[in-house]
């Protein structure tokens, strides 16, 4: 007889595994670069694409799940996962590993995550059911901290189609263990399924996103056109669902989440929180892998830092602080964020990394732990009783959304910054000024490569003299740096910005009127 607590294994075991692929994805940056002969905008999009499409089709998700059961749900959800991480080992360019393996594994999560997190209430009740959430928020935090260091490691040893050989067999485990879940029985709720609204919001987000990521690779008029006609279509979703909802009970978008005030703000502090993980952790591995050089497992040690504070204040935040005020932990994060920021900022141009980038590290990952103790409740509390079921779609929604801009956006400034940074040292130095019309064409948009494979591209291509050669290299590691301290410090401004929506928080749960 299986235990009470066997569903609550799967849940916690679907959760890990694909905040542990999300691991692999960013600690293969550099494996991935030199398999496909790749660059870090085409790794980037790749990188974005599982959050993408989990955040484009997650509202859809937790409809589909009331409508059909979790249990079945949790399944299909679990069999797209294996899928991708199969594909992604087998992958043979990076249209392939990023438009199919990616893709799928998104469309996987954006199925699996609702409904592991609607089992919890299908299966426990009162202290069980804090049990079952608590157990959940702790999965994640394994996950971010062990992950990346077992990941690196596989990466390291065996190689990054190894690490998701693994994840794929993980993946078909959790399958077979799903199967065996005992789902209570309840009354599915019939209801007509929103497909036009999936369509638009889907096809907003995505379009919105793909053409902030290729802003550096796509013409200004393809460019601005995504932009624009995602925007536009996000807008005609919203329009869409206000009208849709006073004909039906049940749609992808309950209003009340954009007009309560304080659900509005608790979603947009939800976002923030993957916002800020994205961005940070997409930049901290450019710098690792392809600046610094460091092996995965090197870089996976250093992700750890952050997640350890993401585990300390998250957990730790509800059973230190007595008197919760919401509105006052948010915005303490924010500031911590900002400064923490420009503390890695800073210390990027360090020759070795020091006091300033480790501790910046840490405690960026504090504000996202503080920042997370308190979202979902804020959400939550916003909301009347009978959308709940819902919410859980609409927050994972928007953490997939947030993470995917926040890389797109870092990704972004980093190549604009050294693409200009190179080209006006290249011209301005003496001895490099002549090779844009001699020996090689400056294009739009400059990689971002190691100096070692710079120094291999140098010899392949054309005979540099010795002099020539030493410049370029120096050149690309002042451009780097540069770009990244500006990435850094820029992202931390946008953060800031956040700041005007904690004055929707309430200062007190006690305050909050559904």
């Amino acid at each position: 007889m299986k235990s009470k607590w066997y569903p609550l294994f799967v849940i916690c075991l679907t959760q890990i595994l694909s905040s542990t692929d999300n691991s692999v994805m960013l600690n293969s940056l550099s494996a991935l670069a030199v398999t496909f002969k790749s660059d870090v905008t085409s790794i980037q999009l790749a990188n974005s694409m599982f959050a993408l499409i989990a955040g484009a089709f997650m509202l859809a998700g937790g409809l589909i799940g009331l409508k059909t059961g979790w249990k079945k749900l949790l399944i299909i959800g679990l069999l797209f996962l294996t899928a991708g991480e199969l594909i992604a080992w087998i992958s043979s360019d990076m249209i392939v590993f990023t438009w199919v393996a990616r893709v799928m594994a998104g469309l996987g999560a954006s199925l699996a995550i609702p409904a592991a997190i609607g089992l919890i209430p299908a299966n426990y009740s009162g202290k069980d059911l804090a049990i079952g959430f608590g157990a959940l928020g702790a999965s994640v935090g394994v996950a971010s901290s062990f992950g990346p260091i077992a990941g690196g490691w596989v990466i390291d040893s065996f190689g990054w189609r190894i690490a998701f050989f693994i994840l794929a067999i993980a993946f078909g485990f959790a399958v077979l263990s799903a199967f065996l879940i005992n789902e209570k029985t309840k009354d599915r709720v019939k209801f007509k399924f929103d497909y036009m609204g999936t369509v638009l919001f889907a096809t907003g987000i995505v379009l919105f996103t793909l053409g902030l990521i290729n802003i550096m690779v796509w013409n200004k008029l393809i460019t601005i056109s995504a932009l624009v006609v995602g925007l536009i279509i996000i807008i005609i979703f919203v329009v869409y669902e206000s009208k849709l909802e006073k004909k039906q009970d049940i749609v992808l978008l309950p209003l009340v989440f954009l007009k309560n005030k304080t659900a509005k703000a608790g979603l947009i502090m939800t976002s923030l929180i993957f916002f800020l993980s994205g961005g940070i952790a997409f930049g901290l591995v450019t710098y690792l892998q392809v600046v610094k050089e460091f092996n995965a497992l090197h870089t996976g040690l250093i992700l750890s830092i952050n997640a350890i504070g993401v585990i300390l204040f998250a957990i730790g935040t509800p059973i230190v602080v007595k008197n919760i005020n919401p509105r006052r932990i948010c915005q303490i994060s924010i500031l911590l964020a900002f400064v923490s920021i420009i503390s890695i900022a800073a210390g990027v141009n360090s020759p070795t990394l020091g006091v300033l980038f480790y501790t910046g590290v840490f405690i960026v990952g504090a504000a996202s732990g503080l920042l997370s103790s308190q979202a979902g409740i804020i959400v939550t509390s916003g909301i009347p009783d009978k959308y709940a079921a819902q919410s859980g779609g609409i927050q994972g929604s928007m953490r997939n959304i947030g993470e995917a801009i926040g890389i797109a956006l870092v990704g972004l400034i980093m190549i604009s910054t050294l693409s200009h940074s190179i080209k006006k040292g290249i011209l301005e130095n003496p001895v490099t000024r002549n090779i844009e019309t001699g020996k090689i064409k400056l294009t739009k948009s400059v990689p971002f490569i190691s100096n070692k494979e710079l120094s291999t591209f140098l010899d392949k291509k054309t005979k540099y003299s010795a002099v020539e050669k030493k410049n370029l290299l120096e050149t690309n590691t002042r451009s780097q740096v540069t770009a990244l301290q500006i990435a850094f410090a820029s992202f931390g401004i946008i953060i800031l910005l956040f700041f005007i929506f904690t004055f929707q928080i309430p200062k007190s749960y006690n305050q909050i009127e559904n």
